[in-house]
């Protein structure tokens, strides 16, 4: 929830709110944003405790504050377009930064610890072709080799559900 992120309060007051967004954020699509935040935010925390991850890759990070509200003390690298990361860095958010498509597979470099490498993708895939969604998941199994698994469901030429860590 915003008022549980200073720094989402900040950034906020900073850009300000487009109206027109209003009639896509009704009172129900934020609490269940909210909800659907925070039990993401649980699964990395569980995840980074479980797997003891010394790096967090954040792809499409947009203007999340995750890293901030977790205080998560290890290497995090927000991933996004380089307008994106542009705007982050003009209202103040700090960190290590990547301006780049999450399909310039190029990224995956950076990450130099893959056995304790979590990457996040909150509600990302959907909005790509599945064919691009592939290649970056082979990518990513090919240069994260020793990293936890994954699955996915690919029904109507969309991802669902990735879920990162299988029990």
């Amino acid at each position: 929830c915003i008022r549980d992120s200073p720094w989402a309060v900040e950034w906020l007051a900073a850009i300000g709110w487009p109206g027109e967004l209003d009639r896509y954020y009704s009172g129900w699509i934020q609490a269940k944003n909210a909800i659907r935040t925070a039990q993401i935010d649980g699964w990395v925390s569980s995840c980074i405790e479980r797997f003891a991850v010394t790096t967090v890759v954040e792809l499409a990070c947009g203007l999340s504050s995750r890293r901030q509200r977790l205080g998560f003390e290890g290497r995090w690298i927000d991933l996004d377009l380089p307008e994106v990361i542009a705007l982050r860095r003009s209202i103040g958010a700090e960190g290590e930064a990547l301006a780049q498509s999450v399909l310039d597979e190029s990224w995956i470099d950076a990450v130099t610890d893959p056995e304790r490498t979590l990457v996040i993708a909150e509600g990302l895939f959907y909005y790509l072709p599945r064919d691009e969604v592939e290649r970056l998941f082979i990518a990513m199994r090919e240069q994260l080799e020793h990293a936890e698994g994954g699955g996915t469901e690919l029904p109507n030429n969309r991802i669902r559900a990735v879920r990162v860590i299988q029990d």
